[in-house]
């Protein structure tokens, strides 16, 4: 581009290429753009182009070189002159510059390789919500194309607009194979794996959250020193409290759960902030209002409190038998919970929130549970 001969671009009639939209036209004839003017309102504004396509970028630095020498041939003024026609050739080299983050979405390699060599256009441009070309690669497991990316010094810790980093994009979507890629990447360190949303999520945090058993071994155990000695943080606090087995808990997934128990994992960790109107809930609580049986179980097997009570007093019974799971409330009452615990605001038990929602089934559950109790 640098090497173009401004006064070839000049036809002798103008473009009739009516596609071009009117901001895209001032740009390219040396004009500022409406929305682009400068405090002066003479010139576009360079230092504030994080919103720009490259092609955009391009078309201004070409355009005001045309400005310039247009002014130098008329009255002295930008306003003074007519601004200097745009050849359709022109045009179009700048109408055919490809998005980068769109081709490597689609994992287009030739279409790819033309942004970078062809075009210049750097492998690091942000793009929507902050993310970058590697960002949607990682997201989308093409290994080619991350590989590619890596080697023109794409930024695997790159920070989205809520701070996702390429490595969360993998974790997120499961795509082992580019999270070993990265990790063997010059400067990285096994520390790194425990890197961070604004939010305070980790890569364990989706993991736990989507189910990922690769990716949960991979950073668990492939990645640890020693059984004892582990890189990556299993009790995890994101902003609002939340460990990877709450997560995990709430989520329903269950073999998270179990792995997480079976790793030494704080099984009585309660989230910080409030949740589902309700604070102080547990791995335990999070499992029986959301009706997973499985987990509730799990939990009980491995020694927790299940009279463990809310900051509100509530007990998992209590939530189970709120939210109706009829099966949870069995699992919790064959388990020895106590059925006779009360809320600190009303002092309700089980029993009068079955009664309350009219659940006959928990109802005969509880009272006969009372009956074998008294």
């Amino acid at each position: 581009w640098g090497n173009l001969d401004v006064e070839s671009l000049r036809p002798t009639t103008p473009p009739r290429d009516h596609r071009l939209r009117c901001g895209h036209a001032m740009v390219l004839s040396g004009r500022p753009s409406p929305s682009k003017l400068s405090s002066a309102g003479s010139s576009p504004v360079r230092g504030n182009t994080a919103g720009w396509t490259e092609a955009l970028r391009r078309a201004s630095s070409l355009g005001e070189a045309q400005s310039v020498q247009a002014s130098r041939a008329g009255s002295g003024s930008l306003g003074g002159t007519l601004p200097p026609t745009v050849s359709k050739g022109f045009i179009r080299r700048v109408q055919d510059v490809p998005d980068l983050s769109l081709e490597v979405a689609l994992g287009n390699m030739p279409k790819i390789k033309s942004c970078v060599e062809r075009f210049g256009i750097d492998v690091n441009t942000c793009g929507h919500d902050g993310l970058i070309p590697m960002h949607v690669a990682a997201g989308r497991g093409n290994m080619q194309v991350c590989k590619y990316l890596v080697e023109r010094r794409g930024d695997i810790f790159a920070k989205s607009n809520d701070g996702m980093t390429p490595l969360h994009m993998a974790a997120r979507g499961g795509h082992i194979d580019i999270l070993k890629m990265f990790k063997d990447c010059e400067g990285f360190y096994i520390a790194d794996l425990d890197i961070r949303t604004y939010d305070g999520w980790s890569c364990l945090h989706f993991a736990c959250r989507d189910g990922r058993r690769s990716v949960f071994d991979f950073l668990v155990h492939e990645t640890s020193r020693t059984e004892a000695i582990m890189d990556v943080d299993l009790d995890a606090r994101t902003f609002d409290g939340r460990t990877p087995l709450l997560i995990a808990a709430e989520a329903g997934n269950t073999e998270m759960v179990e792995n997480l128990i079976r790793t030494g994992a704080d099984t009585s960790a309660v989230c910080w902030s409030e949740r589902h109107g309700f604070e102080g809930l547990g791995a335990v609580h999070l499992a029986a209002m959301m009706g997973h049986k499985e987990i509730v179980s799990n939990l009980a097997l491995s020694g927790e409190d299940l009279d463990k009570k809310t900051t509100g007093g509530w007990t998992p019974l209590m939530l189970a038998t709120h939210a109706g799971f009829t099966g949870v409330v069995k699992i919790l009452v064959n388990a020895g919970c106590d059925v006779t615990a009360k809320t600190k605001d009303e002092e309700h038990t089980a029993l009068d929130l079955a009664k309350r929602h009219k659940n006959t089934e928990i109802v005969d559950i509880i009272l006969k549970e009372l009956e074998l109790g008294g």
